[in-house]
């Protein structure tokens, strides 16, 4: 890991993770999940990976973490990481730590996803990264 959160999940970070994401979230009596904007933080190119995650995961985490306390599935008093969003280049994992009210939150690109970002071939890797289109060369 080449960086730290300074709120998060940090213990969900693999090894070799360049580009993170965190936030302590708060779980409310209905177990809704809230993020204060002041209780996020990240590094490396953590915009583009918010970017990314809100544009193929969306507030699903958020739901998927209500669903999972709703069901007992975790509790606030629990310390057990849970995975709430994955896919082939970022992934979402929270961990409550026996907090009795919190959720621990870390996202991150893969560490084999971003060595395409750090390939050498800059900007380009990072479009085939996001699924953007090309340039219109009209």
């Amino acid at each position: 890991m080449s960086g730290k959160l300074r709120f998060g999940y940090n213990k969900g970070l693999p090894s070799g993770v360049t580009t993170a994401w965190g936030c302590r979230a708060i779980v409310g009596d209905g177990f809704g999940i809230d993020v204060p904007p002041d209780r996020e933080s990240g590094f490396g190119d953590h915009h583009t990976l918010t970017g990314y995650l809100r544009d193929h995961c969306g507030d699903a985490w958020m739901a998927k973490a209500t669903a999972m306390f709703e069901e007992g599935e975790i509790f606030v008093g629990s310390d057990r990481e849970i995975t709430l969003f994955d896919d082939d280049r970022a992934a979402i994992k929270a961990n409550p730590r026996r907090s009795y009210g919190y959720l621990y939150v870390c996202a991150y690109f893969k560490p084999r996803a971003a060595e395409r970002i750090d390939d050498g071939e800059g900007f380009a890797s990072l479009r085939e990264l996001l699924d953007l289109g090309g340039h219109d060369d009209e």
